[in-house]
């Protein structure tokens, strides 16, 4: 009767066929979510610091750039939550995201994104491959 039983609450439990993340992909997306709550900051330092003296690189970036830096990020974010999902479409989006991202501030201000940001962009460039990596698990 014991067995029978414990075969009938196999049957009732749900099948989950959910892929489990990789380590890897869970390690960039928190290093990712934390990147993106650092640049947050940056986009409110662009926001209401501009005129301090020591911030003198900033000034070149248009006025409608900080704006724009926050949409960005905020797609960064969902494309961020699709990775944690293992779902092909972020990866795809945060690509696309960081090449317009960066065409464009390459654009606006070349000195700073060639500059004091080329250190960032090398980061989400090898952070974006990694994941790249795990392109045939997700789905």
């Amino acid at each position: 009767m014991e067995i029978n039983q414990q075969t009938t609450n196999q049957k009732l439990a749900p099948q989950t066929t959910e892929k489990k993340r990789p380590m890897l992909v869970t390690i960039l997306c928190i290093l990712g979510f934390i990147g993106l709550a650092l640049s947050l900051m940056g986009v409110f330092i662009l926001l209401f610091m501009r005129d301090i003296p020591e911030i003198e690189a900033f000034r070149e970036l248009p006025s409608w750039y900080p704006f724009f830096a926050m949409a960005i990020d905020i797609f960064y974010l969902g494309a961020l939550v699709y990775i944690w999902k293992m779902k092909k479409v972020g990866l795809i989006a945060i690509s696309g995201l960081f090449t317009a991202n960066l065409v464009i501030a390459i654009a606006v201000a070349p000195s700073l994104a060639l500059g004091s940001a080329l250190v960032t962009t090398i980061v989400y460039a090898v952070m974006i491959g990694l994941f790249w990596t795990q392109y045939k698990k997700m789905s």
